[in-house]
């Protein structure tokens, strides 16, 4: 990507495919899949660190509901 930020491939397929061509981290929009370069190491690294990416992912998204869920619990003080 231009910005230099780097995804394995799993997962910039998944943005790509929710319409939103930019890149997850910092926004920088990117034109098409050809403006992508493959990275087969990064790839091998990432899938040998989480063999079960989305198994992962449900976790994280899980726990950032939780999260989300308690602040909206919290009285706001003016």
């Amino acid at each position: 990507m231009e910005c230099m930020h780097r995804f394995c491939k799993v997962c910039i397929d998944k943005c790509m495919r929710r319409g939103t061509n930019e890149c997850p981290t910092c926004r920088t929009h990117f034109p098409s899949r050809r403006a992508l370069r493959d990275d087969p190491n990064y790839d091998a690294l990432i899938a040998a660190i989480y063999p079960n990416i989305d198994k992962v992912e449900k976790e994280e998204e899980a726990l950032l509901e939780e999260e989300f869920s308690q602040l909206k619990k919290v009285p706001r003080k003016f």
